[in-house]
């Protein structure tokens, strides 16, 4: 298994037998994936990316795949945004990365548990928390272990992925926002969400 993060790799030794834990977790349907196995994929119907590769994150358990990135896409579950092409005529406000339901989601910076305020498509369980100058939100979890006014820290475990109100399945919905602001003032997380790559 090799880990590369800005253009580096890393190479990560497991062991003789091989045994070392690379992505655990739970829930229905969810994996514990040992080093030298490939973690399952998303439904290919649901994936709006050329990219294929698999890519760990403070923010979650595991490491898994893009399923549809921040910006215009030609993912059909967004109304047409005048600032795209026609060829990805709907943006998303977002990253969305495939995980079994269940998987942990994690909080990656020190804040604080807002009220959402975030709307139906996010789900039941929407979770916004502030730090700083951004808010970072997470859709479609089908368990939240936190409450607003709550303070967070980096590593705790604040929810559970699941899908829903989800049209593709069991996935993390991951945005970052100036505080305060609506999702059309969403910027890219990319540099946030802090992923990197894996591979098996």
């Amino acid at each position: 298994m090799t880990e590369r993060r800005s253009g580096l790799a890393r190479h990560v030794v497991a062991g003789v037998a091989f045994v070392a834990v690379v992505a655990v977790s739970s829930g229905p349907g969810a994996t514990a994936v040992m080093a030298g196995d490939t973690p399952p994929s998303p439904d290919p119907d649901t994936v709006y990316t050329s990219d294929h590769r698999y890519y760990a994150s403070p923010w979650y358990a595991g490491a898994w795949q893009e399923m549809i990135p921040f910006g215009c896409t030609r993912a059909p579950y967004y109304p047409r945004d005048t600032s795209c092409p026609r060829a990805r005529p709907g943006k998303h406000h977002g990253i969305d990365m495939f995980m079994p339901c269940g998987t942990r989601i994690r909080s990656a910076v020190k804040g604080r548990v807002v009220q959402p305020n975030v709307g139906p498509a996010y789900g039941r369980y929407p979770l916004k928390i502030r730090s700083g100058r951004f808010d970072y939100v997470i859709g479609h979890a089908r368990r939240l272990l936190v409450r607003p006014g709550e303070r967070v820290r980096p590593g705790q475990v604040v929810a559970r992925s699941g899908k829903l109100a989800a049209p593709d399945g069991c996935h993390l919905h991951f945005e970052k926002r100036p505080a305060g602001a609506g999702y059309l003032s969403a910027v890219d997380p990319e540099s946030a969400l802090r992923r990197t790559e894996v591979d098996f």
